[in-house]
């Protein structure tokens, strides 16, 4: 059986062969959020100064557990590349350079501040209870897996444009609702709505012993962040007529229950601790704690 280094070297030289000089691939390691480290081919083509990278570890999961054959998992692969080779080509990278061009290409993400010390030295970022507020380049589709490309914003690029962390917070604050209103959605509804006609795994139907709801933005991508917007915050208590509680389900989204049919909050720390550690991707973890909305003082507090 392979390790990771000889299984990403092995697929990189037989989709390069595959491509007969169509684009030239390479091996590269991401660190991304959480410090969890990607591994990945990497692509650009001839006429271009950009390309897709496509990681590699469920790949590797699916060769370890028996699942797919090396020679399955290079077309994938390669089909991959090709699929969306051309989806960044018509950027502009000297658009980059200027904060008028790429302003309404900044939105705002959550992430656990201690789990990222080391990538919060190099980007602007600000604190949120134990989480951090950083800042990306949205380009091309609405989802990560529609062609869309977030580029972490660096404290360089943030002297390039002449700009500081408040200007970053405000311009993705705008352009977060400039794409629409959140998705605040009753979870059973959620959940009962995407099984199939006569199927009930949730109890669809019958009384819940404690009402929940899920706050996501419309692309379900990076929607904790949503949690950042006071008047959605508000909007909620109004309509749910009190406080609530806040569970950081992960950096997509974020659970609200009302206060008055909340669990204590010990029981539901624990809850979020163990969702965590057996049902969340280490990647997209967000924290261990819950968090409270007062709607009297009008802020999100740490509850347990």
């Amino acid at each position: 059986m392979m390790k990771m280094e000889e299984f990403a070297n092995a697929v990189l030289a037989a989709v390069r062969e595959k491509a007969d000089g169509a684009f030239s691939a390479w091996i590269t390691t991401v660190t991304k959020n959480n410090g969890i480290r990607h591994t990945g081919i990497s692509t650009v083509s001839p006429d271009s100064n950009n390309g897709p990278c496509v990681y590699l570890e469920i790949y590797y999961k699916a060769y370890r557990d028996g699942d797919a054959e090396i020679g399955e998992i290079v077309d994938d692969v390669y089909q991959q590349i090709m699929r969306h080779r051309n989806d960044l080509k018509d950027i502009n990278t000297a658009d980059f350079l200027k904060w008028e061009a790429m302003k309404y290409h900044v939105y705002a993400k959550l992430v656990n501040a201690d789990m990222n010390r080391e990538m919060l030295g190099t980007i602007p970022h600000r604190h949120l209870l134990d989480l951090a507020v950083v800042y990306y380049l949205k380009i091309g589709g609405t989802a990560e897996n529609d062609g869309m490309l977030s580029i972490i914003i660096r404290n360089n690029y943030m002297e390039m444009w002449g700009q500081d962390e408040e200007s970053l917070y405000q311009m993705a604050v705008s352009n977060m609702r400039s794409d629409g209103e959140p998705d605040f959605m009753d979870m059973e509804a959620l959940l009962c709505g995407i099984m199939p006609e006569g199927v009930n795994l949730f109890g669809c139907g019958e009384a819940a012993d404690v009402k929940m709801y899920v706050l996501t933005n419309r692309s379900r991508v990076f929607g904790a962040a949503e949690i950042l917007d006071g008047d959605t915050l508000r909007g909620i208590s109004e309509k749910l007529a009190g406080d609530f509680v806040v569970l950081p389900s992960s950096i997509h989204e974020t659970i609200i229950i009302p206060s008055e049919e909340a669990p204590g909050y010990p029981e539901l720390a624990g809850m979020v601790r163990g969702v965590n550690a057996t049902q969340v991707d280490a990647g997209e973890r967000l924290s261990d704690h819950v968090y409270r909305y007062d709607r009297g003082a009008g802020v999100l507090k740490m509850a347990a």
